[in-house]
This record gives structure tokens, C-alpha cells and sequence, in this order.
């Protein structure tokens, strides 16, 4: 195999190492071999960890691994079980090991073992089988996004996804799972309450009080200057961290190179948000570059050794843009890249927002001007040309799921400026927020109607809770109107029961017992009430947003 693409501190690792494709491995692997003639290691073993091998930028293939005593290094390799070949062996008595194979076949599947010696007067010690694909060429298209897919082998497959480690955030290479299944809708759960998203496998990375970073990526053909979207479902869980300890990211690197450090790709970061086996989007988009090869990356990083980190992964797509409606958009499944034509801006926020670790976005809202449904929009913040409140504006971008919210993450847009006054509102009962769950939207829960997040309401209520702490731009109150939802997930029994509405001004002309019509758009926030963050008592809501002190006003008694 000849390949034009470096590597630099990553490991590769082209399939599962030493266990079936289905296995739900939680501890990093190690292979024991016992030594009883060894004075020095009497009645102990020589374990063989952390085994991978990464491409090298001429073909070759580094063959590393960590053994707990030092010892000899040598691998034993060739397309079938019986090996066949090995290379010389170094005599050097070493914990890390790494041996280089050359002379390697493109596109193929081999078994290798590595092997050692304690020195002399003592057998040279072998790991269990390992396997590794030298690289395949670019597909056509995305293949096996569903992770449901042959292998070569009619044996249940990566192939072409490579499977690859890194030793980023955590001491040494230790691979994530793989293929994990058969496990449908209706079979038993993997960890944390995961089934498939759809058909029976799924890719995962599961570790308990250790951490598991690296993924998969898979090089496609795809047109010179066109732009692309990749979208997947996840899942993302720890126990005993922050949310931002367990990440799972998408990417696409332009040029078609195999690095997944390289600065030329292209993320968006997902991670934790409710801490179950709720399935959410994550998407990137980018042109393609000049070769006509792009790869996508999916990606797990998990940071410190905490008692549980848990990825799931599953529905992979690579498609073009398309225009859509907001409505046909929020009813389907969100896996492509979107085209938003004209459509009117009703809401942006003051200041940016941090999303993920990805950079600072202005969250806006845009609805159609027929009034039918609406969605937020990210804008990079670093942009010179964000719109404004009535603008009308068309859209290019990929649907994500943040803090609980569908939002377009836009990577071109286009603003003209509108004089035409913001339509009227849709006057809702707080018992019809939210609408519907939707495989774009989730709901906190299940009220009637369309999903009408993102859409301007019109609210009426008794204020039964203020936040006079906040600032009087982005106060804060609970109204009633006799409905009394809990309008928060998970619900907190110290949370008055109500709907959310920011009311500028509020601190200074709102009370509890006030009666208040309010107009703003529908959102989702994630709300953090007391420090430190992440102490326990955070929850998500449904918070109707209010531009301006004009759009809401107290009612006399």
C-alpha cells in the first residue's frame, strides 16, 4: 500500500484487537502470559497491552504495544492466523515497544501477534491474535453508515471505516470498542440503557474507571469545490465527571488525509446532555478540496479515568445540501445538509453563546413567513455580517441537537434587510409548549400540536416566581395559567410549577401575583441555577424569549 498521508502520534487500529466485533469490552485490554522459570518475575506474568498499529506515510505499518516487565520485541504477521512471517527480533529489553512492517499488501486484512522475551534463558512470550486492514481506497459513497453492514469476510465488519486510537487526553492508546450488537429496539440494553438506533449494531466505546479515545474515519470520493454534510446520531454518558468529560465528535477533513489531529478538518462536539440513551444529531459540513477525496471522522474523546464514560454511535450519512421548509425539516430524521430559502429572522441574541468546545455562536431564531414552524440558527460569532431581528435571510448549514434544541449550525448565509413588521403571534395555552417529540426535536415532555419550538408565542399568566438576581436584560419569571406543568426535565420539586418567560425590565416592574401577556420565540435552555457548575441540579426548560420591555406587559387585577 502507498499512501500520501502522515500520521503523528496517532494509533491506528483497522479492527477490534484480540476480541469478537460484538464483545461490550469496558476494562483496557491486556493479554497474560504466565512465567514460572523466571527468578526475577517468579510466579508473575508478562501482559501485553495497549496493541495497535498505525499507517505510516509510505506504506508501512508501526506495530506498538506496552508490556508490564521489560522484554524483547518482535511481531509475528500475515493474512491468515498461521502468521507466516515475523521480523527480526530486538534484543533491547524494553516496557514500549515498537516494530515497523514493511512490504504490506494494499486494501487487506492481516493477523499479527507481538511477542518478547524476558532475555536469555527464557521462551519468547506471544500476545493473542491481533488484527489490522492496511488502508482501503476511497469508497464511492459513505458505506456501512448504519454499522449494519459485511465485511469482506461475510464476517460482521468495520470495513471501510479504519479504526483508529489516540493517546490525547489520557495516558497511552487504549481503542474503543467497535462494532457493538446484535441489539435492536427491542433486545436487551448495553450500557447505560443504549439500544440501537436503528437496525442492530452500532459503533461504541465503553470504559469503566479507565477512558477509551479514538473512532473511526472512512475516505470518500466526492466533487472538487462541492460541499458535503455529515451527520450521525449519538449517544454520550458518564458517571462521575462533567458533561464535557465524555465528547463525541464529527468531522471532515477537506483533503481526504487520515490525521485525525490535522487542522485542516472540520468538528462539531457533541456530548452529555440528559445522561440517558436518548439519540441525538450531530452534523459538520465543508467543501471538498481540490484531490476530490474528502474523509469523515467520528470521533470519542474521554477525559480522566471516571467511574463510567459510554459512547454510542449509529446512522452515519454524507450527503449534499437540499433546500427544505422548517416543517418538512423538524419531521424528518435531520440527517443531510439543509437549505433554509428566505425565511424571516424573529429573535438574536444579545451576546454569543459558547457551544461545546466548537467556538462562540449569536443564537437566533428564524420562522417561516407563513407562521408554520421556526428553528435556531448559529451563527459563528466571528462572522463581520450577523443578521438582525426582521431581516429575512437564507441559510446553508447542518442540524445539531443542543441542549435539547434542534438548531441549524449555518456555514453560509445571506442577509436582506426587511422593513416589513414581524408577523403576528401564535397565542398558546403553557399546556401546549413544545409540541410533539420529533426525531429533529425532542420534547420534555408531550403536549399537543406540532413541535412549536422556535416558533413567537403569545403567553398569558400569574407571575409566580421572579429571578430579581439577574440582570434586569435577562430577568427572569414563571408564569401560570392554571395549567401548572412542571416545565422541567428532569423535574425539580423546587422549581414552581409553570412556564419560563425572560422578561426585559421585569426586575423592575413585575411581581410575584402580577398578571402578564408576553410575546417572544419558544426556546429550550439549559438552566444552571446555583455554582458551582454541574453540582447536581441543572435541568432543561422551556423558556419563551422576550426581544424587547414593549413585548410584554403587566394586567390590572
Amino acid at each position: 500500500m502507498r499512501s500520501l498521508f502522515a500520521l503523528v502520534g496517532v494509533c491506528i487500529v483497522f479492527a477490534r484487537l484480540s476480541v469478537p466485533g460484538a464483545a461490550l469490552q469496558v476494562q483496557p485490554q491486556t493479554d497474560g502470559v504466565r512465567l514460572t522459570n523466571s527468578s526475577r518475575f517468579q510466579e508473575g506474568y508478562i501482559q501485553f497491552s495497549q496493541i495497535c498499529a498505525s499507517p505510516t506515510p509510505t506504506g508501512e505499518m508501526v506495530i506498538r504495544w506496552v508490556t508490564n516487565v521489560p522484554t524483547t520485541s518482535k511481531v509475528q504477521y500475515g493474512t491468515t492466523a498461521s502468521y507466516g512471517k515475523e521480523t527480526l527480533e530486538d534484543p533491547r529489553l524494553v516496557e514500549r515497544h515498537k516494530v515497523v512492517l514493511s512490504g504490506l499488501e494494499e486494501n487487506r486484512l492481516y493477523h499479527f501477534r507481538v511477542c518478547g522475551s524476558t532475555g536469555l534463558g527464557y521462551p519468547r512470550l506471544c500476545s493473542s491474535d491481533c488484527t489490522f486492514f492496511t488502508l482501503p481506497p476511497p469508497s464511492p459513497a459513505l458505506i456501512n453508515g448504519g454499522f449494519d453492514e459485511h465485511g469482506m469476510d461475510s464476517t460482521r465488519k468495520l470495513y471501510p471505516w479504519v479504526l483508529y486510537t489516540t493517546g490525547d487526553e489520557t495516558i497511552g492508546y487504549n481503542p474503543i470498542d467497535g462494532i457493538v450488537g446484535p441489539c435492536s429496539t427491542s433486545c436487551t440494553a448495553w450500557f447505560g440503557g443504549i439500544k440501537a438506533f436503528d437496525g442492530l449494531y452500532f459503533l461504541g466505546a465503553a470504559a469503566n474507571w479507565g477512558c477509551k479515545n479514538g473512532g473511526v474515519f472512512q475516505r470518500v470520493l466526492w466533487p472538487p469545490g462541492e460541499r458535503c454534510v455529515f451527520s450521525v446520531r449519538y449517544v454520550a454518558f458518564n458517571r462521575g465527571g462533567i458533561p464535557w468529560d465524555t465528547k463525541v465528535r464529527v468531522g471532515i477533513d477537506p483533503e481526504g488525509g487520515i490525521d485525525p489531529n490535522s487542522p485542516s478538518i472540520k468538528w462539531w462536539t457533541g456530548f452529555p446532555q440528559t445522561n440517558d440513551a436518548r439519540w441525538l444529531l450531530a452534523s459538520v459540513s465543508a467543501v471538498a478540496g481540490n484531490r476530490g477525496v474528502i474523509t469523515v471522522f467520528i470521533d470519542v474523546r474521554q477525559r480522566w479515568e471516571l467511574e463510567w464514560h459510554v459512547v454510542a454511535v449509529d446512522h452515519a450519512t454524507l450527503t449534499s445540501p437540499m433546500p427544505i421548509s422548517i416543517g418538512e425539516l423538524k419531521s424528518s430524521l435531520g440527517d443531510f445538509g439543509v437549505v433554509l430559502e428566505d425565511k424571516l429572522v424573529t429573535f438574536v441574541s444579545a451576546e454569543p453563546i459558547i457551544v461545546s468546545l466548537d467556538g462562540s455562536y449569536y443564537k437566533a431564531y428564524v420562522l417561516e413567513p407563513n407562521r408554520t414552524a421556526g428553528i435556531a440558527v448559529l451563527f459563528n460569532a466571528a462572522s463581520a455580517q450577523i443578521p438582525q431581528t426582521g431581516d429575512k435571510v437564507t441559510v446553508i448549514g447542518s442540524v445539531v441537537n443542543h441542549n435539547l434544541e434542534a438548531h441549524v449550525a449555518a456555514v453560509d448565509w445571506v442577509i436582506s434587510a426587511s422593513d416589513a413588521p414581524l408577523p403576528g403571534p401564535l397565542a398558546i395555552s403553557t399546556k401546549d409548549v413544545g409540541g410533539v417529540d420529533t426525531a429533529v426535536q425532542p420534547s420534555l415532555f408531550q403536549s399537543s400540536g406540532l413541535s412549536n419550538v422556535g416558533m413567537r408565542v403569545r403567553v398569558f399568566g400569574q407571575v409566580v416566581w421572579v429571578d430579581s438576581s439577574l440582570p434586569w436584560w435577562n430577568a427572569t419569571a414563571i408564569i401560570d395559567d392554571g395549567a401548572g406543568i412542571v416545565n422541567q426535565l428532569p423535574a425539580r420539586a423546587t422549581i414552581p410549577k409553570g412556564l419560563r418567560i425572560k422578561l426585559p425590565g421585569s426586575s423592575y416592574g413585575v411581581q410575584v401575583g402580577d398578571y402578564v401577556i408576553a410575546t417572544g420565540v419558544l426556546s429550550v435552555e439549559f438552566v444552571d441555577p446555583k455554582p458551582p457548575p454541574y453540582s447536581g441540579d441543572e435541568y432543561f426548560a422551556y423558556t419563551v424569549l422576550v426581544a424587547s420591555p414593549d413585548d410584554w406587559q403587566p394586567v390590572p387585577r
